[in-house]
């Protein structure tokens, strides 16, 4: 065999062991500027938005959400009522969500994640029982050529999609709440109209005595102290016995259950209690938060049995 030759063969492998070692530094820095900010000649780092933050953030969840009911509108011939609706009181999440990759020339950020659709309460009996609708997805996030706001694409929901327009609830109505969560966050007490508490007999019974001194009527006596009730949900319970009952009922549930639950068990109660808070706060009357508080209380023995 020519030595030369293999000297020359050997020495171009080991070139190429160099440069694709270089290559791939140089890309491993340039994704690491991209996420981390970039480096002026001073050397001061100009911060910029990191594709995590595009991949997680609630303004990417909330055009997600738009997606894919857009999606479903599209494909539904039912009625819109309850979608709508539904539409409204649904809360997205997204689990686990990673940053895949950022194209700086088209401004587009690749992610993945675990999308999970927190349907409200009521909407089960259209789906077979599910409180919650999941799809692992991979998803884009891209800036729009006019200015006007992020793009998103996503695959891997089409289930969720068809569902979605196949959703109908055979004449009954859901509870409507609030139109989004963006728009009714803490609601300062004096913004609300007053609650109106349940009637009182106006006449004592014939067999009461008239003239004995009769305590002063009080507040519903809930789980929470009504003082510092802020919330529509909050209020309304406030204002209502039956509601109060029911949120001493759910309170003592949840306590029970975080005592006999395990670590993963626990986190779960608490993720879900704060979907419920959310939905319950944004309710507009009495009806839908008695339906938030019994789907809670479903919700928690659910978990605790391992049916959720």
């Amino acid at each position: 065999m020519n030595l030369k030759a293999l000297d020359r063969r050997t020495v171009a492998a080991i070139l190429a062991a160099v440069l694709a070692i270089a290559l791939a530094v140089g890309f491993g820095l340039s994704m690491r500027d991209d996420i981390a900010g970039t480096t002026d000649q001073t050397g001061r780092s100009e911060p910029k938005q990191t594709i995590k933050d595009a991949c997680a953030s609630s303004t990417t969840l909330r055009g997600l959400k738009q997606l894919v009911f857009a999606q479903a509108g599209d494909l539904r011939t039912l009625e819109r009522v309850n979608f709508d609706i539904l539409a409204a009181g649904a809360i997205v999440r997204m689990e686990d969500p990673v940053a895949r990759g950022h194209d700086a020339s088209l401004d587009l950020t690749r992610c993945s994640g675990r999308f999970i659709l927190e349907l409200p309460p009521g909407a089960e009996v259209a789906f077979n029982g599910d409180r919650r609708l999941v799809a692992d997805v991979i998803y884009e996030v891209q800036a729009a050529a006019d200015g006007s706001g992020p793009v998103y694409r996503m695959n891997g929901a089409e289930n969720i999609v068809s569902r979605l327009a196949a959703f109908d609830m055979e004449g009954h109505r859901l509870h409507e709440p609030a139109a989004s969560a963006a728009d009714d966050p803490l609601i300062d007490a004096e913004a609300l109209p007053p609650v109106t508490p349940e009637p009182v007999p106006t006449f004592p019974p014939p067999d009461v005595d008239t003239d004995s001194p009769r305590p002063p009527p009080t507040l519903a006596d809930p789980s929470f102290d009504c003082r510092y009730a802020r919330t529509r949900g909050e209020l309304l319970v406030c204002g209502s016995d039956r509601l109060a009952a029911l949120d001493r009922t759910m309170a003592e549930l949840y306590g029970s259950a975080m005592d006999d639950a395990d670590n993963a068990t626990r986190r779960r109660l608490v993720r879900t209690r704060d979907a419920f808070l959310d939905y319950r706060d944004r309710c507009r009357d009495t009806a839908c938060v008695a339906s938030a508080y019994q789907g809670r209380m479903r919700e928690i023995r659910d978990i605790m049995t391992g049916a959720y």
